[in-house]
C-alpha cells in the first residue's frame, strides 16, 4: 500500500546518503494519498447506504432470536369448557365451579408462542377457553346422568396446545369433576300469563307449540310424569292488551319455567311468537248480595226519631261497574270504607208516615251502580233512653 517506487528509492539515496528525511515526506504524501482514495464521498456514500439496511437487518435478527429462545416455566390461569363428539350429549363442569371454570398449569416454549397462545386464552379480550374433549367412554348410556372425574392433564390434547410447540405440566387442580346429561326435545304449550282473564276468548298463539331443548335430568327433576313443562307468552308487556277489541301482536317474548330459567342447555326452537288477542273491556260487572241502609239524620232530629224501613233495613243484588281491580277488592271484601246505601232524612219527614226515597250508594271512586234503588220507611219516636 505504502511501497516506494526504486526510481524513487535511488534518488533518494543519491540525493541524500541516509534517505531518512526524504522517507519520512514521501510517506507522509502516501498516507494522504491512501486516506483520499478510501475516505473519499462516494466510497462514504456506499458504506452509508449499507449500514442503512445491515443494521435493521441485524437489529430484527436479534429481536427473532430472543423472542424464539425458550423461557423457563411459568403458572398460567387456562380458562377452559368440555365438550363431546356427541351433540346430544352435554357436560356441566362442577369442579372447579362455574360460571368461568379454569385450572392452573406451567407453561414454557418459545416467547413468541407463549404470548400468542396467551391472547387466544385471555377471554376478556375477546379470546376463548380452551376446548377439552369429553372421552367417548362417558357419553354411552351407562353414563349419563352421572358425575364423573376426568384428569386435567387431557387439556394437552386440545386443539389450542397440540403440536403447538408449548410444554404443559404440572395441571392444578389434577381432576375434574363433571355431571354427563342426554339432551332431550319436549313439545310445550304457549300459554298467556298467569291471572290475566281481560280477553272475550283464549289468546290464540302462533305457533301454538314450540320445541323445548333441555338436560334430560333437569326435566325429569322439575317435571313429573303427567305434569310438562309449558312456556308464558309475555302479553302484559303490550299496551295495546289494555285497551277493548281484537288485535294481533306480533313478536311476544316466550318465557321459560322458572325451574329452567339461566339453567345451561336449555333453548326454546322459537323465541317469540304472533297472538292473536280479543280484550274485553276493562270494567268488570259485580252484583253484590246486600247492602246495609244507613239512615242520616238532620241536627235536632237524631236521638227524637228513629227510622223505620219496609222490610230488612238492606238492600239485595246491587249491581255495581268499575276498575276490575276495585271490584275485585269489592268482591273480596277486602275494600275500605265498605260500600253502603246512605238514606237522607229530613226536617220535614213527619213522624209515623211512609216516605219512599231514593237511596244514595257510596262506593269506591269510580265504581258506579248500574240503576237507581230507593227503600220506604217512616220516622217513628225513639224510645227513651233507660237511666
Amino acid at each position: 500500500m505504502f511501497r516506494l517506487s526504486e526510481e524513487s528509492h535511488q534518488r533518494s539515496n543519491s540525493g541524500n546518503p541516509d534517505g531518512g528525511g526524504d522517507f519520512a515526506i514521501r510517506f507522509r504524501r502516501a498516507v494522504r494519498s491512501w486516506a483520499r482514495n478510501t475516505f473519499n464521498r462516494e466510497q462514504l456514500v456506499q458504506s452509508a447506504k449499507s449500514l442503512a439496511w445491515v443494521a435493521p437487518l441485524s437489529i430484527l435478527i436479534w429481536v427473532y432470536a430472543e423472542r424464539q429462545q425458550i423461557r423457563p416455566a411459568a403458572k398460567h390461569v387456562i380458562p377452559f369448557e368440555i365438550k363431546t363428539n356427541d351433540p346430544r350429549v352435554v357436560v356441566t363442569v362442577l369442579s372447579p365451579p362455574p360460571p368461568e371454570s379454569s385450572i392452573q398449569a406451567d407453561l414454557q416454549g418459545p416467547q413468541s408462542l407463549l404470548e400468542q397462545i396467551v391472547r387466544q386464552m385471555d377471554i376478556s379480550s375477546g379470546g376463548h377457553p380452551v376446548v377439552i374433549t369429553l372421552p367417548d367412554t362417558l357419553t354411552t348410556s351407562q353414563a349419563i346422568g352421572k358425575e364423573h372425574l376426568i384428569n386435567a392433564s387431557r387439556i394437552r390434547e386440545s386443539d389450542m396446545f397440540r403440536n403447538s410447540g408449548l410444554t404443559i405440566s404440572n395441571e392444578t387442580p389434577p381432576t375434574l369433576r363433571v355431571h354427563v346429561d342426554k339432551l332431550e326435545d319436549v313439545e310445550v304449550e304457549v300459554l298467556p300469563p298467569a291471572g290475566m282473564e281481560n280477553f272475550v276468548s283464549p289468546p290464540q298463539f302462533t305457533p301454538r307449540r314450540v320445541k323445548l331443548t333441555l338436560p334430560r335430568t333437569l326435566l325429569d327433576k322439575n317435571f313429573p310424569p303427567g305434569q310438562p313443562p309449558t312456556v308464558t307468552a309475555e302479553l302484559a308487556q303490550f299496551s295495546q292488551i289494555r285497551t277493548p277489541g281484537a288485535k294481533t301482536l306480533q313478536d311476544v317474548p316466550l318465557s321459560l319455567p322458572v325451574p329452567l330459567r339461566n339453567q345451561p342447555n336449555v333453548t326454546l326452537s322459537v323465541d317469540r311468537v304472533a297472538a292473536a288477542v280479543d280484550v274485553q273491556n276493562a270494567e268488570r260487572l259485580l252484583k253484590i248480595p246486600s247492602l246495609p241502609i244507613w239512615p242520616l239524620y238532620p241536627p235536632g232530629v237524631q236521638g227524637k226519631y228513629v227510622v223505620k224501613t219496609e222490610g230488612e233495613p238492606t238492600i239485595f243484588n246491587v249491581e255495581v261497574t268499575g276498575p276490575r281491580e276495585l271490584i275485585d277488592q269489592i268482591e273480596n271484601n277486602t275494600i275500605e270504607p265498605k260500600p253502603k246505601a246512605i238514606l237522607e232524612v229530613e226536617r220535614e219527614d213527619l213522624p209515623n208516615r211512609s216516605i219512599t226515597r231514593k237511596l244514595t250508594l257510596a262506593l269506591p271512586q269510580g265504581v258506579k251502580a248500574n240503576r237507581e234503588y230507593q227503600a220506604t220507611f217512616m220516622l217513628v219516636e225513639a224510645e227513651p233512653t233507660p237511666p
